[in-house]
């Protein structure tokens, strides 16, 4: 009867060692591969309550992003071969591009997001592409800035999640007023020509 009390007391022991010592991960990360949630059957989403550290969601109006300092919103626009549309574009009745933050790469249907994040009061622009982006734009250019004037091309080289890319980009603080609730410019993600674009626009 000892041995046994013993025993259970020594297994209870090692539990509890175990519980103590076992390490938990931390919710909000800068690890962008943490940002990324598997939704089953080939779709992922950005967590958009991740990228922000739980400063940023999203309503039908856009990037609602809220700290001590700013309250604002990011508005979305898309453009599809030069045919405007707000969250999604469709041709025949199939679904062709889209903006939003779930996508399933290598389905056809070209998905991107972009998100606004503020790090020590220095804007960030977050900007995710998928596989069908990467294959249908290669040649992917990102506009930004209080007039558009900046410009690099978008490098399909930081893949975050399986068919997902990620880049990271200083926005311009210039175009932010009044703690950011009036803005000038913003960014433009694609091909951007005048009567052909196809593009995500982020105010």
């Amino acid at each position: 009867m000892v041995l046994l009390v013993v025993v259970i007391l020594v297994g209870v022991l090692l539990v509890r060692r175990n519980v103590v010592t076992r390490e938990v991960e931390p919710y909000y990360s800068e690890d962008p591969k943490t940002w990324v949630d598997d939704k089953g059957k080939g779709r992922i989403e950005v967590n958009v309550d991740k990228v922000t550290l739980g400063e940023g969601f999203i309503t039908d109006n856009g990037e609602q992003y809220e700290t001590a300092d700013i309250e604002t919103v990011f508005d979305y626009d898309g453009w599809y071969k030069g045919n405007y549309f707000k969250r999604a574009y469709y041709e025949g009745g199939k679904k062709v591009m889209s903006i939003n933050p779930e996508m399933k790469p290598d389905d056809g249907i070209i998905e991107g997001f972009v998100l606004e994040r503020f790090e020590d009061d220095i804007p960030y622009l977050y900007i995710f592409l998928d596989e069908d982006w990467k294959n249908e734009i290669p040649d992917t250019k990102v506009h930004w800035g209080y007039r558009f004037q900046n410009k690099v091309d978008y490098i399909f080289d930081n893949q975050i999640s399986n068919g997902v890319y990620m880049v990271k980009i200083e926005d311009e603080m210039a175009r932010f007023e009044n703690n950011a609730p009036l803005r000038m410019g913003g960014v433009y993600v694609g091909d951007w020509r005048e009567d052909n674009s196809t593009v995500i626009a982020f105010y």
